[in-house]
Order: structure tokens, then sequence, then C-alpha cells
């Protein structure tokens, strides 16, 4: 067991579960999360990110969702009448309406003022006509005559803008889970930790070792979130091959929307970043055994929580110098033991709140035997099954496999990083790409004043930070130029100074916004000049980010040195190598070429715009001009060139680069690129090979392409222009 624990420890840092990766990946989580705000204006959401991608409990063969709990401030919940005393928000009050309430759930009564502005509690004799209006909406009136908020509403219906922003949108408990692996919580934040979710500050027996007595301190500062309980209503289904109809009886929905089930997941989250290396891992290769052995079984009853918990309550039993790198194996059968114990009680208690069973609602009674028979067996054969880990092809790597598909260390390493920086960048796009408000460039200032006051706040991320200004601070720039442009003003020196700002090795695309700006308004030697400087900044080994929720696959892993880097070193380093395409809103469009305008309308039917991507969010792209940074930069060369030697030169640049491109299909924006080809032959006169150039791009993206436009054109342009013998020579 020694000897495997030792080869199961190397492995586990050959797939990337390792100290620097964890902290890297907890710190561009945390950024995402400053940045959550941005994408629903006007910002009065918030969101933690939660669960295993900002824990660092995850690997590339994992490929675990990214859970987001989102909250409003428009609902303050108090745990005393005397506290309700916020005028701008709807305030409530958790009770226990119910001796049988279900467990870990409370009800919240609406608290009102009375005619002194004393709070008071609403029931049926105080309440007033608006609250009145608004029951069996957002309020419940229940049985007693207490005034209730309705769980599904908060949890559910008033993030419907969010909701129809993407397609196939299923409901797992409280969550909603969207294509992309994204599952949102949405529900309402109560600062004060109630007396039974202080379980873990009241343990008579608190190990010493852990947790950290700062993160208990942190813990009691967190406070709690209210959600909604889940699918426990009554549910009916029909089988048609057998015509049999069948109904799960569980709770009447009256009932379960007067329930709001308590989460601590801040406080887990705290607890999961106390962990070290060697609990982390045991944590990992736990989930992977779950998920291999028992997820065909029983699938998501028995869940990652429940393995969670079992980790707690074992670290916390156990002493600490089991928790040794030569000892893994025999550390992961203590958390299957810890587990097997939960099932032959049949009882999973929650680690902070008191009085909980994780089990009730989920198993079967006749699955516990099954599940206690299989942990029995595993931990019977000193965990033999280890050996037959698929996930991260574990197995292979453990028997020193030669198979070339294994990647390496430094392979996984990289390519881990590679994979955050490139999520996080597209993300930034994705902050300022929202559905439109009414005024974008309004919404943009919005932003850059979030992240000034993020700033100041979080100078740890102040990097991070701004790289997202510069980004709002190029779209910005566009915008105020293209309405110079449109009203015949010269570009004024504060627009220019906002195009400085927005320019550094990360942001090319800024470059080239300016670029184009400078082409628009001909002034070609200054356009050139930028252009040049561009080239020298692109290096072979730059990879090319899409926006395309599709192809979002990273198509390469940067190569850095192997040297102690902190969290935003390795941003700075892996940021740097990348290309993210430029992107300009309609809001810009006097700053594009005429002929990128049309890109702006690449969806000309609904139809085409269904076969995007199931996640409307993703596109939203769609409407903008989006285009690869090296074609453009090709592109901008041969407009802005005043000889015939430096066109033909940016003309053969982008013949080699299209060509290079043409077997990838799922390269960035490869359509736009067979486009902007298809342009120059135009202006050069070679009508054919334009029309080959569009219909190659047509061959390869079929559907939102505007690619369609300009064949209209061209076959328009030689309608009108040979007259009578057009028909016969379609014919």
């Amino acid at each position: 067991m020694e000897a495997i624990s030792l080869r199961l420890d190397e492995v586990m840092e050959d797939i990337g579960v390792t100290e620097d990766l964890i902290q890297f990946r907890r710190h561009m989580y945390h950024v995402r999360e400053l940045f959550m705000p941005l994408m629903t204006p006007p910002f009065k959401a918030r969101a933690y990110i939660v669960g295993s991608q900002i824990e660092g409990s995850t690997t590339i063969g994992m490929d675990s969702d990214l859970d987001v709990f989102w909250y409003l401030n428009t609902v303050i919940v108090h745990l005393h009448v005397s506290e309700c005393c916020s005028p701008k928000n709807i305030n409530t009050l958790v009770i226990k309406t119910y001796p049988w309430s279900l467990p870990q759930c409370c009800s919240l009564q609406v608290v009102d003022s009375d005619d002194d502005g004393k709070p008071v509690p609403l029931t049926v004799k105080n309440m007033d006509k608006y609250f009145e209006s608004e029951i069996n909406n957002r309020f419940i009136l229940d049985k007693q005559g207490l005034v209730l908020l309705d769980s599904d509403y908060f949890a559910f219906k008033q993030f419907n803008a969010y909701i129809e922003k993407r397609d196939n949108v299923v409901q797992k408990g409280p969550a909603l889970s969207s294509p992309g692996k994204c599952d949102c919580v949405f529900g309402i934040q109560c600062p004060t930790l109630p007396v039974n979710c202080q379980l873990l500050f009241s343990k008579q027996n608190q190990p010493i070792h852990w947790p950290k007595k700062t993160t208990i301190a942190k813990a009691k500062k967190c406070g709690m979130f209210l959600v909604a309980p889940g699918n426990l209503r009554n549910t009916y289904t029909y089988q048609d091959v057998s015509s049999m109809a069948y109904m799960n009886v569980q709770y009447p929905k009256d009932y379960i929307n007067t329930q709001c089930r308590m989460s601590t997941n801040l406080i887990e989250r705290l607890l999961m970043f106390d962990l070290n290396i060697v609990q982390m891992r045991a944590f990992i290769l736990t989930k992977m055994i779950r998920k291999e052995m028992f997820d065909q079984l029983v699938g998501d009853r028995l869940c990652t929580f429940h393995v969670k918990t079992a980790l707690f309550f074992t670290i916390e039993n156990y002493p600490e110098n089991i928790w040794r790198k030569d000892n893994i194996v025999q550390c992961v059968l203590y958390c299957l033991s810890t587990l097997r114990r939960f099932l032959k009680r049949r009882i999973c208690p929650h680690y902070i709140i008191a009085s909980v069973n994780l089990f009730a609602d989920k198993l079967k009674v006749f699955e516990f035997q099954n599940l206690i028979d299989i942990l029995t067996s595993l931990i019977s054969s000193k965990l033999q099954c280890i050996l037959t880990l698929n996930t991260d092809m574990i197995k292979d790597r453990l028997f020193g496999s030669n198979d070339s598909k294994l990647s390496t260390r430094k392979e996984n390493c990289s390519l881990v990083k590679t994979r955050l920086t490139r999520e996080f960048i597209t993300f930034t796009i994705e902050c300022i790409v929202p559905e439109k408000p009414p005024i974008f460039e309004t919404y943009l200032y919005h932003c850059v004043q979030s992240v000034q006051e993020a700033l100041n706040r979080w100078n740890k991320y102040s990097t991070e930070l701004n790289f997202l200004l510069k980004t709002v601070h190029g779209a910005i720039a566009s915008i105020k130029a293209s309405a110079c442009i449109a009203n015949n003003v010269a570009i004024t020196e504060d627009i220019i100074k906002l195009y400085n700002s927005s320019f550094s090795r990360m942001h090319i695309d800024n470059y080239l916004k300016y670029a184009s700006m400078l082409v628009c308004t001909r002034k070609c030697e200054l356009a050139d000049a930028i252009l040049e400087y561009v080239d020298r900044m692109l290096t072979p080994d730059m990879i090319e980010l899409s926006l395309k929720g599709k192809y979002i696959k990273t198509p390469a892993h940067i190569h850095q040195k192997e040297e102690l880097f902190s969290p935003t070193d390795i941003f700075i380093a892996y940021a740097s190598k990348m290309l993210l395409v430029v992107t300009f809103p309609r809001e810009a469009i006097h700053c594009v070429p005429v002929f990128l305008v049309y890109e702006m309308y690449r969806t000309i039917t609904n139809r085409d715009y269904e076969k995007g991507d199931p996640n409307k969010f993703c596109n939203m792209w769609m409407e903008q001009a989006v285009v690869d940074v090296k074609p453009f930069l090709y592109y901008l060369q041969y407009l802005s060139a005043r000889c015939i030697e430096k066109k033909l030169i940016a003309y053969k640049k982008l013949f080699k680069f299209t060509c290079s491109k043409i077997i990838n299909k799922h390269h960035c924006h490869i359509e736009t690129t067979f486009n902007l080809m298809g342009h120059i032959l135009e202006l050069e006169n070679c009508l054919t090979a334009a029309w080959c150039a569009y219909t190659s791009s047509v061959r390869l993206f079929s559907s939102n392409n505007a690619a369609y436009w300009h064949l209209f054109r061209l076959l328009g342009h030689y309608v009108y222009s040979h007259h009578g013998n057009t028909i016969t020579y379609l014919v």
C-alpha cells in the first residue's frame, strides 16, 4: 500500500493536482467572481462561485461543472423582528412555521412597518393592498394566515430574464443546469447564522489540527443562503410502451413553495481551502471512485457532497499525521469507511447544520445495502479499484504505460494554466457583451466604475482587473470614435487617450481597433505604422481564441519556463501568448471597414440563430463584427497600403494564413477569414476567385455566415451587368 500510495501521489501530480495549480485555479475563479455582477446590468445581482472549480478539487479528465450562486440584495433576511429595518428592501423573518417543516428548511415571513414605523410580521389581518395583490405571485398566504415568501418565485421566476438567455435549462435540485456545464443556484442571503447552523463552532471535541482558528473566525462571518428545496413536488409520468401512469408522491406545491433550504456553501468553501495537498488528492480520488463505481447504480443521489461530508468527518476523527504522501491509499480507505458507516446508519449528518440527514429524499431503502456491499468489497480489497480507474487515464499512468496519448506532467500543467487563462479572457468579453441594455455606452461606463471600485478594494487582483478595464476602454473608444465619424467631427484627444490606455501586450486586439479607426478616417500612414508594430508583436507560439461556444476547446497549450510563478505572474505569462478575436459592436459601426459591417448581420433568419450554440448567451457575439487577429491585421495592411508591393505582401500573408487553416473547420472564425480573402479578390477584380472564397466559407459554415450577403452582391452585379443573357446563363 505504501508503494502504491507513492506511485499514486506521482500520478496525481502528473494530472495537475499540485499546490501551485490549485492556488492558480482559485485565484482565477476569485477574480471571475468579482466580475460576475457585470453580467447582470444594472448590477443588482451578486454571485459566488462554489464547488470543485474554485476549490481546486477537479482535473482535466473530471471535466467538472462551474457552480455559481446568484443572489439579489432586494430581499433581506433577519433572525429577529427588531433587525427588520431596511425600508428600500423586502424584509423577512426566519421562522419555523410548522412542526413538520422539512429538514434543513425554514420559512420566511414578510415583515412590514406599522403606522409608528415599527417592524411587524405580516399576517392576513394587517397586510395592505400591495401585499394582498402579490399573493400567489411573490408571496403565499399559509393556512395559519401568515404572509410568507414564495421560494419558487425568488429562486426561479424572478430570474426568468437570465433563464431565457439559455435553451435546454434543466432543474437539478435547487440548481438550474444549462449547456456549457454551468449550474446556477438563485437564492437570498442571510448575513447571520442561526443557532442550528453553528454546529461547526460548538463541537465538544473540536480537533486542534483542523480547521484552523483563522478559518473558524472567517466562517463565523459568512452567514448563510436560503434557496428553493428542489424537485420535491408530486410528479406524474406516463410510459407509452407499457401504457402505465406513475405518480411520485412527495409534497404538495403550495407546501414546498413555503420552504427555503438553508445553505452554508461559503463555509464549506472555506473548509475546502483549508485542506492540505494530501487531503485534496485523497478527496479527488474518492470522487473518481464514486463516479466510476456508483454513478451508474444510483446517479447523483449519492453525490459529491456526501463524499465531501465524509471527508470532513474523517479529517476531524483521525490524527493529523496520517495525511502523508506514502499513506494516500489508507486515507481514501478511511473516507470510504466513514461513508459506509453513514450508510449503515442510514444517516449522513451535515457537518455544519444540526439535525440534518443528507440521505433524506435521496437514496431509496433497497439501495443502502447495495452500496454498503460495494464499499465493503472495495475496502477489503485494499482499494484495488484504483488500478482500474479510467478518469485521467489513472490506470495507464499507474502501470507506466508508454501510450503516446498520455500527456506528461509538464504538458498537463501547461494545459491547465492555458485553459484557465483562456476561460478568464473569454469571460471578460462575455462581461461586456451582455444582453444589450438600452444604452450600451452607458453600460460600459458602469463597468468602468465597478472595476475601479473593485481596484480600490482588491489590490491583489489589480492586474486582472486592469485587464478587464483595458478591454472596456477599447470598446468605449471605438464607440465614441464611431460617433465622431458619423457626425463628421474630428476624433478628439480624449478618445485617442482612451485608445492609448487600452494598449498592452495582452490586448493586441485594441491596437487593431485603433488601426481600423485610422483606416476608416483615411490616416493610412499612421495606421500602417501601428500595423507594422503589431506584426512585430506576433510570435508563432501564440494561440488564437474564439467566442464560439461550440468550439471553445483549446487547440494547443502554451509552454512556459517551469519557475515558481505567483498566480498573477502565470496569468501574465499565458495571457500574453493568447490572441483574442477583435470585436466591434454595432455602436462602433463607423470604425469598421464597410465590408465588415456585413458580419454584424450574419444571422439572416431566426432559424439561423437557432442553429447557433444551444446556450443563447454564447450567441450574442453574432450581433457584432468578430474577426481573428492575424487575418484582420493582414486585411488592414492591404487596405492601408499605398503601393502595390505592400498590398501584394499583405495579400500573400492572408492567402498563406487562409490555406493553413482550411483543413480545420473549427479554427476560430475561419468563415470570416475566407470572407476577407474574398473581398481582397473583389478589389483586385478577380470575381471568380472571390466567388470561390465565399462559397468555401459557406461550405464550412452553412448558417450564420455573412458570405451569403456577398454571394448575393456578386450575383446581383452579374445579373444587372448582363441583362438579356442572364437567364440563359443561369439555366
